[in-house]
């Protein structure tokens, strides 16, 4: 029961205890939630069990697929692990392009 509006429903098998109900869940499931059953028994009386104690139940949005989650892990796993690869080649390049003079270059006196 969902603030006070029955959500689901299962007719009970004989001597089944318990059930597992897999409900899809929007931002709209957000509420109190209680449990009850009834007994309908060979007179056709029904018995309607006390409900449960209510749960407040909060959606906050939607969840993101584990993909998703996978996908951007990765990638941002990879982008740190080449950063000091392109940072390396970035600077070769510009050692290269400019013929500059670098700190650790040591210039060699010629005699002719």
């Amino acid at each position: 029961m969902w603030d006070g509006v029955e959500v689901y429903s299962l007719k009970a098998q004989r001597r089944q205890l318990s059930y597992f109900v897999r409900l899809n869940v929007t931002l709209a499931s957000t509420g109190t939630y209680a449990c009850g059953y009834q007994h309908r028994d060979e007179s056709n009386w029904v018995r309607s069990s006390a409900l449960s104690a209510p749960w407040h139940v909060a959606v906050t949005g939607p969840a993101m697929p584990l993909w998703v989650w996978i996908l951007r892990s990765a990638l941002t796993l990879l982008f740190l692990a080449s950063a000091p690869i392109i940072t390396l080649i970035l600077e070769t390049w510009s050692h290269c392009a400019s013929g500059a003079r670098q700190p650790r270059d040591i210039p060699v006196p010629i005699t002719l």
